[in-house]
């Protein structure tokens, strides 16, 4: 995907609060290449998978997709449009009670993108739909010792996929009152120190977990021409198959599935 530019701009349009104020500074490993930037285009609110109901509602309109989704794709467009080296991440986190929704939630934005940018492949290629799961707090479990440092914690290392917690926010709310010194995970101002210390390649570390994020990363790693190495484990990790197949060169079959039961 890399057409002989040296650096990248990535524009994301996010759905939560946490991914606008930290997103880009998660993959300060990717920016650290010198190859590529992360910046906030647009927080969007979640956009949740249209029901049969309403989809028969739209036809009858002659209406593809909804008006406030070509309005983001279109925002989009004109950005992409400005420099051959952008692109854009349609970035949602996943929340638990949509998790089972993950193809459906996938398949609106997809379909907005496509419908609205129909008659230009090159812009298509260039605009990817990705998930944090379960919200960008749930990478933060992938670096306990960062979360015990800021927070004054004594977290055990999660053996199982942080991708796997249910609300990761609710669990750092609930450690930190049972300390009982009345304070509370205070997600602007401590997530920002987390997030200034955690290493995505730490939070990648492990080759059966975080297959979302794992995939994300793929994705920007082919964008600014880096090879698919042992770091961040795309080599040998495994990704997900809601997503993977965005990838020009999608991993051997036996290496993508879905997410482990959450």
């Amino acid at each position: 995907m890399n057409n002989g530019w040296n650096f990248f701009k990535f524009g994301l349009i996010v759905t939560g609060d946490g991914e606008r104020d930290f997103a880009p500074r998660l993959f300060k490993d990717l920016t650290s290449t010198g190859k590529c930037t992360f910046v906030i285009l647009r927080q969007t609110g979640q956009r949740n998978p249209i029901g049969a109901k309403k989809q028969l509602a739209y036809i009858k309109t002659g209406k593809k997709i909804p008006d406030k989704d070509a309005e983001i794709i279109c925002e989009a467009r004109g950005w992409l449009l400005a420099e051959p080296s952008r692109h854009v991440i349609w970035l949602d986190d996943l929340e638990s009670s949509q998790r089972q929704n993950a193809h459906s939630k996938f398949q609106r934005l997809r379909k907005a993108i496509d419908v609205v940018l129909a008659r230009n492949p090159e812009l298509r290629e260039r605009f990817a739909v990705h998930f944090f799961v379960n919200m960008i707090e749930a990478y933060y479990f992938a670096c306990i010792d960062v979360v015990n440092q800021v927070l004054g914690l004594s977290l055990s290392a999660l053996e199982t996929d942080c991708e796997n917690i249910e609300h990761p926010k609710g669990e750092l709310k609930r450690a930190m009152r049972n300390l009982g010194h009345g304070k509370s995970f205070d997600e602007k101002v401590d997530g920002e120190r987390i997030v200034e210390s955690i290493a995505l390649e730490q939070v990648l570390n492990r080759p059966l977990h975080c297959r979302a994020l794992r995939t994300l990363v793929a994705w920007c790693c082919e964008v600014i021409g880096e090879h698919r190495t042992e770091r961040f484990q795309l080599s040998g990790g495994l990704y997900w198959d809601v997503t993977a197949h965005q990838l020009r060169s999608p991993p051997p079959v036996e290496k993508i599935g879905p997410l482990d039961p959450g």
